[in-house]
Parts: structure tokens; sequence; C-alpha cells
């Protein structure tokens, strides 16, 4: 865990059920005290705590991204499948080839937003093209953190 990445050196470890992650990324929200932290492989999530880590909540940013997806003008080959969308925990099988690195960033906005950038692959490993598109895609997804901290958008 990168403690260069939060405004404050974090002074306990933190064990967080049910969270797996490939290569995770870990924020403290300034003036809320939320942590956000992403990853997955399998699937595409973030997990928020708003008590400042004791307890966490599971957010599927593959199935957000898809009903997102749904009511834009995108390409809908840029969907996520039910391999990704339906994981539970990191025993599941991962997509075939895989539709995501599961690799991820997160940043703030000035409004306070979380910012969770995340990718869609086109062909697995190889790059583009492929059967998703020409090139591999990144998407950045905006969520707004509330007192019940349940809403990603």
């Amino acid at each position: 865990m990168c403690t260069r990445c939060l405004s404050r050196p974090i002074s306990r470890r933190l064990q967080v059920p049910g969270v797996w992650s490939v290569k995770p990324r870990l924020r403290l929200v300034p003036g809320t005290g939320h942590l956000v932290l992403t990853g997955g492989r399998p699937g595409i999530f973030l997990w928020v705590s708003p008590d400042g880590g004791d307890s966490w909540e599971q957010h599927n940013i593959a199935a957000v991204h898809n009903a997102k997806l749904a009511v834009g003008s995108l390409d809908p080959s840029l969907n996520y499948s039910t391999a990704v969308v339906a994981v539970k925990g990191p025993h599941d099988p991962r997509a075939d080839p895989p539709e995501t690195s599961s690799y991820t960033a997160l940043g703030i906005a000035s409004d306070g937003a979380v910012l969770v950038a995340y990718d869609r692959l086109a062909a697995g490993w190889p790059g583009g093209p492929g059967r998703w598109g020409p090139c591999d895609t990144v998407f950045t997804m905006r969520v707004h953190l509330g007192k019940a901290s349940r809403t990603a958008q």
C-alpha cells in the first residue's frame, strides 16, 4: 500500500475483508474521511470506507459502466460481458480472452468527486484491433460520495 498516495500516513494496518486486487489504488478523499480503493482481477471494483477503514462498501465498476453505456451513445461493443460483471470474488473465473486488465487509477476532482480510470481491452492481452474494437479503450468514471456513499455516476 502506498502511503504517499494519502494526505497523511496510515497509522494502522488496514485489513479489508472481501477485497482483492491485482494492483490496488487507495486514496483518502479530502474533507470527507472516506477511503476509496480500486482494483480487481477478476472484475473491476471500487470499495468505499466512510469511517476510515472500519467498514467497506463494494461497488461493481463494470456493472455501472454497462448501465451508463446503455443510456449513452457509445458503441455497445464496449460493454463488459457477464463474465466480468457477475464477479463476486477473487476465485471467480476471468473472461477469456480478458476484457479488462483490471488496472485502475484514482484521482480526486476539485469538486470532491472520485475519478476512477479503468480499461476495456479490444482483443485481450495482444491489443487491438479485435472483436471489441480497433484499440484498447480507457474510461474515467466520476463517483460522488455522500453520507451513504452508495452511488457511482
